[in-house]
């Protein structure tokens, strides 16, 4: 009899929750069933978005409820940016279960969950995965777009009804896919926030890798347009960290992923077919001397944040030797990449979807940009070479005179515009001339005289709006507003001459021709 009331009392103190969160609770926290991933035949991956539901999770299971597949990866995205990967084959029958997976002791709002299976395993009949997350009593009260307050005693005593929740301030940040093309040596894999990214060396490599980056980009409203805050100081050496990474406060590299050409094609399409104000568009960004790979994905996002292109954005990183001493070894490894940039570009343009390809250029990749460009002139029919590609944007491009007049006549018609940027104040580029080129690059202006002026080409006297304050990529034309101004109407409308689209524009006259000069500030 007493063995009869000491059951009923048991079973009728349980908690009332679901049977199964019933049947898995880890002390305070239950499971919680979040969605089904339903699993077609033949599919190389399946993905939930999770964004519209509501609750932080602390751990992720799945379970298989109909059917029977084998899981090569699972990817979990948070709100907040992070991307979780574990890459643990496993096989699931019906009812099976997983371990927990990204187990943390926060919770955190879950934005998707995608499944990836092994090529030679691809799921062969109709499937249904589970995707169960751990949460505590506050973590399943709490609402996307709100902050709850902290629990009042009293009602946690006396069970009241909670209190309403604030509005929650803005996302401090924006993630920014890059889809990159390289022929950098890949080194060995970091651990970042529970996940593998892959890295990139300043050394070359014979082969050719793709893959896709995010970064995130701090939407702080104090961030001058084109700064790029991280919380290190680049010294001429080295660089010395003065505090953790914030994604508030700087841009940060949240994954890094190599992929085959398939899986960046269909990545890449992704994106194209999603953006609203540049749909099925992408620029490639080539960047200059001195720079290491990390420092390519964040100025490639930060042109894509800054400009507000929401296509593809896609950078070609060759292997820089990312220091101030490496000139003249970086014009080698220039002349090295151009086979590998010249599969790259024939990747975006004739498979990835995109209608209308922007490229851009920055100081020695205009080197090896306008090469390329040659290149492609000479192995395309003259009737096939018109406007293969859109705007062609040069940069402080350190080009010398000589080789870019022996190239311009074939460059010109292979893009609907091009637009070069030059001035008189960079510094790097008028020691480059000065020591290693023998002559000024184009994009330098020598103070006697003024800028190259040619048909065809739109020249910008950017020195009133730039200055080098010891940049050691001389990087200004991504960090002044007027230039980024100026490089997303070009790319938005490509409306010419350039006062046209910028009023402030003064447009000068000589024996050469005619080109445009930003007005000095007062």
């Amino acid at each position: 009899m007493l063995n009869r009331f000491l059951l009923f009392v048991f079973f009728f103190t349980l908690p009332i929750v679901p049977a199964s969160a019933q049947a898995e609770r880890d002390g305070e926290a239950a499971f919680v069933k979040l969605g089904e991933i339903s699993v077609l035949p033949g599919a190389k991956s399946s993905r939930i978005d999770l964004s519209a539901v509501n609750g932080r999770s602390s751990a992720v299971r799945l379970r298989m409820a109909q059917g029977r597949v084998t899981v090569s990866r699972i990817s979990i995205e948070y709100s907040n940016g992070q991307v979780f990967t574990d890459d643990s084959e496993r096989r699931l029958d019906p009812k099976d279960r997983t371990k927990l997976i990204d187990e943390r002791p926060e919770g955190r709002f879950i934005d998707a969950v995608e499944v990836s299976f092994p090529d030679t395993r691809l799921p062969s009949a109709p499937a249904v995965l589970e995707i169960w997350a751990r949460q505590t009593p506050s973590d399943a009260a709490a609402v996307r777009g709100t902050v709850l307050p902290p629990p009042d005693p009293e009602e946690e005593r006396t069970r009241g009804t909670p209190r309403s929740p604030v509005p929650a301030a803005e996302k401090p940040f924006v993630a920014v896919p890059v889809y990159y093309g390289t022929d950098r040596k890949r080194g060995a894999d970091i651990l970042k926030n529970g996940r593998k990214l892959a890295v990139y060396t300043n050394e070359g490599s014979p082969t050719f890798a793709l893959g896709m980056a995010v970064v995130t980009v701090p939407t702080r409203k104090d961030r001058d347009p084109g700064a790029i805050t991280r919380p290190e100081w680049n010294l001429f050496f080295t660089s010395i960290a003065f505090r953790d990474e914030d994604m508030a406060l700087d841009f940060t590299v949240q994954s890094v992923e190599e992929l085959s050409e398939s899986a960046f094609v269909e990545k890449a399409r992704e994106r194209l077919q999603s953006a609203k104000d540049f749909k099925d568009q992408t620029f490639v960004f080539v960047h200059g001397y001195n720079v290491v790979f990390d420092d390519a994905l964040f100025r490639t996002a930060q042109i894509a944040h800054d400009t507000g292109f929401d296509g593809g954005a896609f950078l070609y990183s060759w292997p820089s030797s990312g220091k101030l001493v490496g000139y003249t070894h970086d014009l080698k490894r220039v002349d090295g990449a151009r086979d590998h940039l010249i599969h790259f570009l024939n990747i975006v343009r004739s498979k990835t979807g995109a209608t209308k390809v922007h490229l851009i250029a920055h100081s020695m990749g205009a080197e090896l940009l306008t090469g390329v460009l040659r290149d492609i002139a000479l192995s395309t029919p003259e009737a096939e070479r018109a406007a293969l590609f859109e705007e062609i944007i040069l940069a402080s491009p350190d080009v010398t005179r000589d080789n870019f007049l022996k190239r311009y006549k074939m460059i010109t018609p292979l893009g609907r515009g091009i637009t070069l940027y030059a001035s008189q104040k960079d510094r790097a580029l008028r020691v480059s001339g000065s020591v290693a080129l023998g002559e000024l690059p184009i994009g330098h202006i020598p103070r006697a005289g003024g800028p190259l002026v040619l048909t065809g080409i739109d020249t910008i006297d950017a020195s009133g709006v730039s200055s080098d304050f010891l940049s050691l990529n001389h990087s200004d034309f991504a960090e002044r507003a007027p230039l980024l101004q100026d490089i997303a109407s070009i790319l938005k409308t490509g409306v010419r001459p350039p006062k046209l689209r910028y009023a402030p524009f003064e447009e000068i006259t000589g024996r050469a021709g005619t080109y445009w000069k930003y007005p000095r500030p007062n």
